[in-house]
């Protein structure tokens, strides 16, 4: 956005702020006049700057800084309607006048520096000194052929340019990403400009532009009738096209009205004319693309700033707003990172999707969260173990959750060196002592006494408090000794170290509920003995079994969950320390990932959420992706104020839904248009949904909304495919 600083005479700034429903036309109308000025006076201004080289031009400091403020006051209010917009460098400014000539024979040389002057404070002035600028804005000769523009350049060179209007476009947009315009420009090898001036008619206006238009077609085709002659077949299209526009304006749609057009260039006629044929043969199914004689040169003209005239009127279409939007980069080729690992491929146009799982916390500032979405079979675990996979190839750390099947266990096979399984489930033969999991002894304290109180349901009432209180005795009597830290130890202390008979009879309960555990089939991996270090072997990725724990459906009230129950969310407890101790606080430089298979499981239960909780809100400063997989997209809704994750997501896949409020609910995580249910409903319906037993070309199909928030159709698409089986849970595939 280029508009003058000091806009005394020129342009009024509030005259542009008084209005912000008019700023687009107001900013059109101060670029036109601008670029008449700026033309008119630029070698003027320029003769006399270069004439005086050598010279200082002294400038009250009062005067730069008047020039400053007001300069900063300009930008403030722009960026209040226009968020993106950042002061443009010279050489940007440049390149927007010059790059028209030079369009199909190499870049655009610069010749502007980044600054064009320096300045010197002395005493109470400054003096400004010019850099030395060689060439000028327009230093070729155009020409305008019968259908076409030729530019010839002072060093001899030629650019041969062919300048387009599209006169037609799709009545619909019918594919999610379909860029009608952009998509056909996307396979080609060489470049094509565009320029799409548009306007919004707001609905009241839109219906009376709308009327009057029906009514002057509507005389046409009378006249015609009148004159017996046959009426023209764009007459009644254009006729029936404002009926259907019509519906969409009484629905309360706006209206947009734009023009397309199209250049590109070559060194030689020949190949333009063929890179000329390759471009309209793209068009072919929207509408053909013309070369008018009478418009070339302002076509050509329509790429420079503020040089729209009358040609806008000339080609004016009108088309609803998803049109309009479809015309635009919607980013389905630019849904994929520059950098990062193989995730897919584009459904639409089967472009690659790399993702850099960290580039949310290491270059955008947001959060790392991730989740993959959708109903059993629908391909979300094989997603997350597929971004898993390819994490561990790239040197990150990481813990997995794994409260199924023991579908993780074979990274231990692929990757033997890097991964150990940490197993909390039944048949388990893990034994490890709860007292010692980090190595500083107030933070081993401070772990153990928090699992005895989930395990012990140790609540805030007056029981509660004395549950505290004898804990807390043993604790400190079995930490003031350096070894010897595990659960043989405890029981013992638990009971000798308690004063009154109240506080033993608690003392009592305590001991033998957590002596009830050494029996059961999960409870016993805790009375492992204690050797002065962490009993569990450490690697790179933990894989963390919790098959066949007793969790407590979300729910059954706390106090009524039996000792197994408690066993669970306890060990979910000890899980959260173990990843903070072990993953999240390592340096940042590392990367870091925290996948949880089947999230719902932690979701619905508070101690769970409170462990999400902090991974989510320390990821980014860490260095942390936190992955979910998810059957419900419910499951990231808000519970309640404090409680809203859709914030922290960084990269979201949902694949196949057949719930309408789920499917409501995944649109509202997209951020679809909730007027267009019945539309996207198809798509999760299709999703993962196969014709017969050999079709594969659904599975793994989902949208994906990547951290600035543009969404397309993925397919997820392993590669090699030899470890796809790996990947799977379907009964009779997984291996």
């Amino acid at each position: 956005l280029i508009l003058p600083i000091d806009s005394t005479g020129l342009f009024d700034v509030g005259y542009l702020m008084a209005r912000p429903d008019l700023i687009a036309k107001r900013l059109e109308e101060a670029g036109r006049y601008g670029f008449r000025v700026a033309k008119k006076s630029v070698s003027t201004k320029w003769r006399k700057i270069r004439g005086n080289m050598d010279e200082k031009m002294p400038v009250f400091v009062e005067k730069l800084e008047e020039v400053k403020n007001a300069e900063k006051r300009l930008r403030e209010k722009i960026r209040t309607y226009l968020p993106g917009a950042i002061p443009a460098l010279t050489s940007e400014m440049e390149f927007i006048h010059r790059s028209p000539y030079f369009r199909g024979i190499g870049q655009t040389p610069e010749t502007f520096t980044h600054q064009l002057f320096e300045v010197e404070t002395e005493d109470d002035a400054a003096v400004i000194r010019p850099y030395p600028v060689r060439g000028a804005l327009d230093e070729c000769i155009v020409h305008k052929d019968t259908f076409r523009i030729r530019v010839e350049h002072p060093d001899g060179r030629i650019s041969h340019q062919s300048v387009m209007a599209l006169p037609t476009i799709p009545k619909v947009v019918t594919n999610i990403g379909m860029e009608w315009i952009y998509q056909n420009l996307e396979v080609l090898n060489f470049p094509v400009d565009v320029a799409i001036p548009f306007e919004i008619h707001r609905n009241e206006r839109a219906k009376r532009k709308l009327e009057r238009r029906k009514k002057v077609t509507q005389g046409h085709i009378k006249d015609f009738k009148n004159d017996k002659q046959d009426v023209p077949v764009k007459l009644s299209e254009g006729l029936s096209d404002a009926h259907e526009l019509e519906i969409q304006l009484h629905q309360g749609a706006a209206l947009s009205t734009f023009s397309v057009f199209l250049a590109l260039g070559a060194s030689t006629e020949k190949e333009m004319m063929r890179r000329e044929a390759e471009v309209k043969k793209k068009y072919s199914s929207i509408g053909k693309l013309v070369n008018p004689p009478d418009d070339a040169l302002k076509i050509w003209q329509t790429f420079f700033p503020g040089n729209m005239e009358r040609l806008y009127k000339t080609w004016q279409i009108p088309g609803n707003a998803d049109v309009l939007a479809g015309s635009g980069l919607l980013g389905t080729m630019e849904i994929s990172d520059e950098k990062g690992q193989y995730f897919g491929y584009n459904a639409y146009n089967r472009s690659p999707v790399m993702i850099d799982w960290w580039k949310p916390m290491m270059v955008l500032n947001k959060s790392g969260m991730s989740a993959f979405v959708g109903e059993l079979g629908s391909g979300k675990s094989t997603a997350m173990k597929y971004a898993i996979d390819a994490m561990i190839q790239w040197g990150a750390y990481g813990m997995i959750i794994d409260p199924k099947k023991g579908e993780y266990r074979y990274l231990l096979n692929l990757y033997p060196d890097a991964t150990a399984l940490w197993d909390f489930g039944a048949g388990s033969n893990m034994m490890f002592t709860p007292f010692r999991v980090s190595d500083k002894k107030a933070r081993c304290r401070e772990i153990a006494e928090g699992f005895l109180h989930v395990l012990l349901n140790v609540s805030a009432d007056r029981d509660g408090q004395f549950d505290a209180l004898v804990l807390g005795r043993a604790l400190d009597v079995m930490y003031a000794k350096e070894t010897e830290w595990d659960m043989d130890h405890f029981l013992p202390l638990l009971r000798s170290e308690q004063r009154s008979d109240e506080e033993k009879k608690r003392a009592e309960i305590l001991s033998d509920t957590i002596i009830r555990l050494r029996n059961s089939e999960n409870g016993r991996t805790i009375f492992g003995k204690d050797t002065g270090e962490f009993g569990l072997v450490q690697k790179r990725v933990t894989i963390i079994s919790t098959v066949g724990l007793d969790f407590p459906d979300a729910n059954d009230a706390q106090e009524k969950w039996r000792i197994s129950q408690r066993f669970a969310v306890a060990v979910l407890y000890l899980v959260t320390q173990l990843g903070m101790e072990r993953i999240v606080l390592a340096p940042q430089s590392m990367k870091k990932f925290f996948g949880v298979d089947e999230g719902w499981i932690l979701r619905s239960l508070p101690e769970g959420r409170s462990m999400l909780d902090k991974f989510a809100l320390m990821g980014r400063s860490m260095n942390l992706v936190l992955m979910l997989a998810l059957i419900n997209p419910e499951m990231l809704m808000p519970h309640d104020a404090n409680d809203d994750y859709t914030g922290n997501l960084a990269w979201l896949f949902i694949g196949r839904l057949t719930s309408d409020i789920q499917i409501k609910h995944a649109m509202k995580l997209l951020k679809l248009p909730e007027d267009s249910f019945e539309y996207y409903k198809q798509y999760f319906l299709s999703f993962g949904k196969k014709e017969n037993s050999e079709d594969t070309s659904r599975q793994g199909m989902g949208f994906l909304r990547n951290p600035d928030g543009r969404v397309a159709v993925t397919k997820v698409h392993i590669i090699p495919e030899e470890r796809l089986p790996l990947f799977e849970n379907t009964p009779g595939k997984s291996a």
